[in-house]
């Protein structure tokens, strides 16, 4: 377990080997050695240098103290530890504390190893403060005064060390704190705690701090970027802080892709903690041509203003593969974006936002961008308040020059639940983006659920260009429907539960494709179902209900046979139901389409193209007509041969209209109006 450094029994314990007023110096070489500065006063400089016999540096201990609670150290304040391997030769079971009280601290420790060499070991122990208890090495920082940077460096072949910094400022200026275990770095904790005087123990609140670690991080021409089982925490409690976590990652520094190297992340641990407004958190796991493998990363914010950002597995034709990345925010206007195989492959992931106040923008990216491929992924979002905005993306091309987008089994969920106004969600499965480009999706399933309040915004799109809505843009498939990619086995389910004034739309393209829209309560909802490509084995379904007025319902299925358009309007007024099955250009057949409603006013549409088709509308209350697509006095129309149209009409004695027109041969028209 590792001790905490700044409590009194612990600065007691550093006892003064060697003592200055100013600058204090200690040069030791060989293994084993012990060396310990404590300094007072103003603009303390202190420098230990441990250096192994022929490069090998080993069980070494070093601490410096600068100034106490009672007398802090003023000025500028200086400390330096080194316990560095060279050449080949390696730095281990090494132990090095600094802590600082005053003002205007630097502290940088470094136990790195030569180029060839490794800094710590691959013993199952680390050393600690007080132990050395294996050939990891130990490293901690404490700084409490008007302004901290610290820098703890354990670079290449980085193995089983440990790194905490922890920053107390009681002034106003803002503190930075580093942890590099870079070059292939394996078994490794970084822990940064900025004001905060021990883990879990607030201190005073400063704005403004920095925090960035970084494990198997490239440096400048230095290839291997990995990033094996360690573990990273940066904890931070005021406002306008920022946290980085690099987990293999590639700094590409001349940004030439031919001479980048992979920045493989495997079973690393990621957490960032902020407890105020205004902070940026970015994790980053397997970037740059590189792959993530079995990486949780996880950022917990709260208060106002906060943006968080993960990405495993991220750019350039990267991978991420059983990673889990999770995203909690309370406050509001808050920013969260998770990206997993980002422009490149990811498979069997997991990505989680939890988002509770009003304002806020989650998206999540699983295979996004040219030639993205997506699978087994799963992606759930959950937003509370108003005004939000939520987005799905799965195996989606993002510009022209795209390649296809292909994705399977992989399963996204949108959860806005609230009694307030104005928000917005869509999952896009396999979709080519605004240009058209071709995707596929098969055994995608996507569902969005918007509960209370009004002028909500859903959109699905699985296989198919887009057609456009979840506030970006005007559908207009009134009169012609632009057949989509390639899509199979997908279901979609969009719900908005009671509130008026909501708008879902569902686009799939190809076959056994499932598509459901339910809108409970309320006036002015409109609901689109679109199921295009030739399309076979398709069912969508419309409920609108709630003696709402002014609902419309579209189901638009073109080409293809043995579809189903369910359309039911229930107690409402002044509503519209529209279904098209068939397009004259592709052979369609056995497709059914029932559409009903109850209440006044109503209008239902039909255009059925093809052979074997049926069709029934059911419509009770007065004032009330069946009709064709194409606007006042237009017939509902089968066009084809063997087709079947039942109409049922009842009302309290106010005219119904039916307008019923077949062409071709063996069709049946049976028309009932009850008074």
């Amino acid at each position: 377990m590792k001790k905490v450094i700044l409590t009194g029994a612990a600065l007691m314990a550093f006892a003064a080997a060697s003592f200055a007023q100013n600058n204090s110096t200690v040069n030791q070489a060989g293994n084993g050695q012990t060396a310990e500065a404590t300094q007072y006063g103003n603009q303390q400089t202190s420098t230990i240098q441990q250096v192994g016999a022929s490069g090998l540096n080993f069980g070494n201990y070093a601490s410096t103290n600068q100034g106490t609670q009672a007398t802090p150290a003023t000025g500028s304040n200086t400390a330096a530890i080194n316990q560095n391997g060279s050449g080949t030769n390696v730095s281990q079971g090494n132990r090095a504390a600094s802590t600082q009280l005053g003002g205007d601290l630097t502290s940088t420790i470094n136990q790195n190893a030569g180029a060839n060499g490794s800094s710590g070991g691959e013993t199952t122990n680390k050393a600690t403060l007080t132990a050395k208890a294996g050939d990891g090495n130990f490293a901690g920082t404490f700084q409490q005064g008007t302004l901290g940077n610290a820098t703890i460096n354990q670079n290449n072949g980085s193995q089983k060390n440990d790194g905490e910094i922890y920053q107390n400022n009681a002034g106003t200026t803002a503190n930075n704190a580093t942890i590099n275990q870079s070059i292939n770095s394996s078994g490794n904790t970084a822990d940064v705690y900025q004001g905060f005087t021990a883990p879990g123990t607030a201190g005073a609140a400063v704005k403004g701090n920095t925090a960035t670690v970084s494990q198997g991080k490239l440096g400048v021409s230095v290839a291997g970027g990995a990033s094996t089982n360690n573990t990273a925490t940066v904890t931070q409690g005021a406002d306008g802080n920022t946290a980085r976590i690099d987990q293999g990652t590639d700094a590409n520094p001349d940004g030439d892709a031919a001479n980048s190297q992979a920045g493989t992340a495997t079973g690393n641990q990621a957490t960032v903690n902020q407890t105020a407004a205004g902070n940026t958190a970015t994790v980053i796991q397997g970037a740059e041509y590189g792959i993530a493998t079995d990486n949780k990363a996880t950022i917990n914010q709260s208060n106002t203003g906060n943006t968080a950002s993960v990405y495993q597995g991220n750019l350039f034709n990267s991978s991420a593969t059983s990673s889990e990345a999770t995203v909690n925010q309370s406050g509001s206007n808050s920013s969260a974006l998770i990206g997993q195989g980002y422009i490149g492959i990811s498979s069997g992931d997991q990505a989680t936002i939890n988002q509770t106040a009003s304002g806020s923008t989650a998206r999540a990216y699983q295979g996004y961008g040219s030639n993205s491929e997506s699978s087994g992924n799963e992606i759930s979002i959950t937003q509370g308040g108003s005004s939000n905005f939520a987005q799905v993306a799965q195996s989606v091309g993002s510009a022209a020059g795209d390649g296809k987008a292909t994705g399977s089994g992989n399963n996204g969920t949108i959860t806005q639940d609230s009694d307030v106004a104005g928000s917005s969600a869509r999952i896009d499965q396999g979709w080519g983006g605004s240009t058209g480009t071709p995707s596929s999706a098969n055994n995608n399933d996507a569902t969005i659920s918007q509960e209370g309040g009004s002028g909500h915004n859903a959109r699905i799109s699985q296989g198919r260009p887009d057609a456009r809505d979840a506030q970006n843009g005007t559908v207009a498939l009134e009169f012609g429907v632009t057949l989509g990619s390639d899509a199979t086995d997908g279901d979609a389910t969009i719900t908005q539960v009671s509130g008026t004034s909501h708008d879902a739309n569902i686009y799939q393209s190809g076959v056994n494709n499932s598509a459901s829209v339910t809108q409970t309560d309320g006036a002015d909802k409109q609901a689109l179902i679109v199921q295009t490509g030739g399309g076979t084995n398709a069912d969508a379904d419309i409920l609108q209900g709630g003696a709402g007025t002014g609902n419309n319902a579209k189901i638009y299925q073109v080409g293809g046979n043995l579809n189903n358009a369910d359309i039911n309007q229930i107690s409402g007024s002044n509503s519209i139901a529209v279904i098209r099955q068939g397009d004259g250009s592709i052979v369609s057949s056995n497709n059914t389409a029932l559409m009903t409603q109850d209440g006044s006013t109503n209008e239902a549409r039909l255009l059925q193209t093809g052979n074997n088709q049926v069709a029934t509308a059911t419509q009770t209350g007065d004032n009330n007509i069946l009709r064709g697509l194409t606007g006042a006095g237009s017939f509902a129309t089968q066009a084809g041969d063997g087709n079947a149209l039942t109409v049922s009409q009842t009302s309290t004695g106010i005219g119904n209209i039916a307008n019923v027109g077949q062409n071709g041969v063996g069709n049946t028209a049976t028309i009932t109006q009850n008074n």
